[in-house]
C-alpha cells in the first residue's frame, strides 16, 4: 500500500464526503461556510434570486459541487499558508520532512492531499488543486541528483488582478545520489481529484521506481513554495 500508516485515514474520509455530499445537496443555495469560497465561487451565486427555477436548479447542482470542494473532508487551509500547513501536518502524525525517504514522502503527500483542501484554490473540476508526482535527474543550480518530488499545485485568483490566476506550488523533493541504476529513470504522474489518491498512491507505491530507491541512502530533503507562473 502507498502508506500503511495513512491508509485507514484515508478510507474514513471517503466515507466521509459522501455523507457530506448528500446533506449539501439538501441544503444547497446558500449553505453554511460561505467564508471558504473564492471570488470565482461567490460570483455564482450573485443574481441568483433574478433566475428561473430551472436555471436555479442548474445553479444548485453547480454550486453543490463548488462548495463541496472545499468542504470534502472537513479541513480548510489558504493557499498563502501552505508551506506552513505541510508542516503541520506532518507534525501531527509525529514525521519528520528531514528525515524522509521517497516512499514514506509519497504517503505523506498523498494523505495531506486528500485531508486538507485549499479553500480559496479554483474547483477541483477546474484542476484547481492538483498533486504532481515525478522523478528523474536533474541538476538545478547544483550536482545532478536522482530526485523524487511531490508537488502540491494550486491555482487561485491573482491578488492584483481577479480576472487572472495564479499558480503556486510545495515541492518536497527527496534527493539521490546518482547511479547507473537511477541515471535514466523518469517519469510524472498528477492527480487532479482526492478520490483518484488511493487508487493512484497503490499504483505508485508498487511502481519499481520506488522499489529500486528503498534502503539507497538519502542525499538531502528540501521544501519549496512559491509561484510556479
Amino acid at each position: 500500500m502507498w502508506g500503511r500508516e495513512f491508509a485507514p485515514r484515508v478510507n474514513i474520509l471517503l466515507s466521509f464526503h459522501a455523507r457530506r455530499l448528500r446533506f449539501e445537496a439538501r441544503t444547497a443555495g446558500y449553505p453554511s461556510g460561505q467564508r471558504g469560497l473564492t471570488v470565482n465561487q461567490l460570483r455564482e451565486l450573485r443574481g441568483f434570486e433574478s433566475l428561473t427555477r430551472h436555471q436555479k436548479a442548474r445553479r444548485r447542482r453547480a454550486f453543490c459541487v463548488l462548495a463541496s470542494d472545499f468542504v470534502r473532508y472537513g479541513r480548510g487551509m489558504i493557499t498563502a499558508d501552505a508551506r506552513s500547513a505541510l508542516d503541520k501536518w506532518a507534525d501531527q502524525r509525529g514525521v519528520d520532512i528531514a528525515t524522509l525517504d521517497a516512499r514514506r514522502a509519497l504517503a505523506l503527500a498523498l494523505d495531506w492531499y486528500v485531508g486538507e483542501r485549499a479553500t480559496d484554490a479554483h474547483p477541483l473540476d477546474e484542476d484547481g488543486d492538483g498533486l504532481l508526482i515525478e522523478w528523474g535527474t536533474f541538476s538545478f543550480e547544483s550536482p545532478p541528483t536522482f530526485q523524487y518530488s511531490v508537488c502540491r499545485q494550486l491555482i487561485t485568483d491573482d491578488e492584483a488582478d481577479a480576472d487572472e490566476q495564479a499558480i503556486w506550488q510545495v515541492r518536497l523533493t527527496v534527493h539521490y545520489a546518482v547511479e547507473a541504476a537511477t541515471s535514466d529513470l523518469n517519469g510524472s504522474t498528477w492527480i487532479f481529484d482526492p478520490a483518484d489518491a488511493p487508487r493512484e498512491g497503490e499504483r505508485l507505491a508498487n511502481h519499481s521506481v520506488l522499489d529500486l530507491l528503498d534502503g539507497k541512502p538519502v542525499a538531502f530533503v528540501a521544501v519549496e513554495f512559491g509561484r510556479a507562473d
